[in-house]
């Protein structure tokens, strides 16, 4: 588990150097609260919703406030990646404060408002997400 043992500023391969977003912040680091963090590659956006809320994914999901503080910032960032790129975690962090500052765009978005491929907001999803 390269990324569990992974430090900031620590270059991780292929995935770039391991950044953190700007929320993770010196006070953040001063508190002791723990940072986590994953970059993975889905094939699209349904086989990630089914992992993230199914299975014992979804368990741990259920105890999660047990575990973390209520973030004060969206907790992912879903986007389209063209297959012959493996992003990086810049590209991660930079999407995910893009979420954060604009809300959901064809750049980063989250499960209840997704987009498709071309960029077009999944309308059909978002209703039936709410």
């Amino acid at each position: 588990d390269l990324l569990g043992r992974a430090g900031l500023g620590e270059d991780v391969g292929a995935w770039g150097v391991y950044v953190a977003p700007r929320f993770f912040d010196e006070r953040w680091k001063a508190s002791g609260v723990s940072m986590v963090q994953t970059l993975s590659l889905w094939r699209d956006c349904e086989a990630a919703r089914r992992f993230a809320y199914g299975g014992l994914h979804r368990d741990a999901l259920k105890r999660r406030s047990a575990w973390f503080q209520p973030p004060q910032w969206p907790g992912y960032v879903l986007w389209w990646v063209p297959e012959d790129i493996v992003p990086t975690w810049s590209d991660g962090v930079r999407r995910l404060e893009i979420l954060a500052d604009a809300g959901p765009t064809a750049s980063g978005f989250s499960f209840a408002r997704s987009y498709d491929e071309s960029g077009h907001p999944e309308l059909a999803k978002q209703v039936a997400a709410h």
